[in-house]
């Protein structure tokens, strides 16, 4: 399979003028059209003509909000008290089959994930375990601070190329079985009210740490 390359670009769109629909289980998800959109670019500071993947952006004509906005994000809730995120939760889950990769980082590619006011996971494209081929490579050295956080453009590849593929297959089975029959969630909330949301635009990318057979995992800021 070709390898994913990754551009950590911290773009936001500004506006989308065409949509799209998708009918899903039931609910009809308002997609943004991709190639008619402005991104901000961090980095230069400007709004640029471009492109980005088209997202949800509303769920039965209700807003679908980018997790950057929400002060409070979807979590599942523990036993012992805690909650998690359900990024976290699905590495839980699947730490066995996990444990038995080669050394390296992995990410599980959850393209769009949409957690609605009911605390259920209503929308996303699974596209499998991915490994990092590379370390992060930056592409200057200027930052740009976004909401409180000091980010660097940097750029990853991730591929399934060098996974053992009985593995693999193995492990993106539970994960989509994980995914179809998903914990309860607490949903997000915007100023006191529960509200749709998305993770990151293009990847859950929360990276997966694999070392001497041994599982971390490394949550990430913008990400479900």
């Amino acid at each position: 399979m070709k390898a994913l390359l990754y551009s950590l670009l911290f773009c936001f769109p500004l506006y989308s003028k065409a949509q799209t629909y998708v009918a899903y289980k039931g609910n009809t998800f308002t997609f943004s059209n991709s190639d008619q959109a402005h991104v901000y670019n961090p980095v230069t500071g400007h709004a640029e003509p471009g492109s980005i993947p088209a997202h949800p952006i509303a769920m039965n004509d209700a807003p679908v909000y980018d997790l950057r906005k929400i002060t409070d994000g979807p979590v599942v809730p523990q036993d012992n008290g805690k909650a998690i995120k359900l990024s976290e939760y699905l590495v839980i889950k699947l730490q066995p089959e996990l444990a038995q990769l080669e050394d390296g980082l992995y990410i599980l590619q959850i393209n769009y994930a949409v957690i609605d006011t009911q605390g259920r996971l209503a929308y996303y494209k699974f596209n499998g375990l991915k490994q990092q081929l590379s370390s992060p490579v930056k592409i200057n050295n200027t930052k740009a601070d976004i909401d409180g956080h000091t980010l660097t453009e940097v750029s990853f590849t991730f591929t399934n190329n060098n996974i053992d593929q009985v593995l693999c297959r193995r492990i993106n089975e539970q994960a989509k079985q994980l995914l179809e029959h998903p914990p309860a969630m607490i949903p997000a909330q915007m100023s006191g009210a529960r509200v749709n949301v998305t993770g990151d635009l293009f990847y859950t990318l929360s990276i997966i740490k694999v070392r001497q057979h041994m599982v971390s995992y490394e949550p990430c800021y913008f990400c479900l």
